[in-house]
């Protein structure tokens, strides 16, 4: 799976408002993936439960990482949430023609 930063970050919001963490999971980083699992991403996500994505865009990038914001509703709270997105080709090995995936440990409220 070779998708954009906007693709994955897509799927990501919507595995994690949908509450399939199987799919938020696969979105994630090749590093991240292999030493967690979905049990870990869900106790880490449910610190912040959006209920509904409003939009989101890429604040920053290069061709290794990419910091992405999410404007989210949770109630009748409006949140903007960020999140460092990473390419590797392989778990701990940062390249250009690598997959881009969530880092949820940088997921935090701006």
């Amino acid at each position: 799976m070779n998708q954009s930063i906007k693709d994955t970050a897509q799927m990501f919001m919507n595995g994690w408002i949908t509450g399939d963490i199987e799919k938020a999971f696969k979105c994630t980083q090749l590093s991240w993936r292999q030493r967690k699992d979905p049990a870990d991403l869900e106790i880490m996500l449910h610190r912040l439960s959006p209920e509904i994505q409003l939009g989101f865009y890429v604040v920053d990038e290069n061709q290794f990482r990419a910091d992405v914001r999410i404007k989210t509703m949770t109630g009748s709270d409006e949140i903007t949430l960020q999140m460092r997105m990473i390419r590797e080709t392989k778990p701990f090995v940062v390249s250009a023609r690598g997959e881009w995936g969530v880092n949820p440990a940088s997921i935090h409220e701006v």
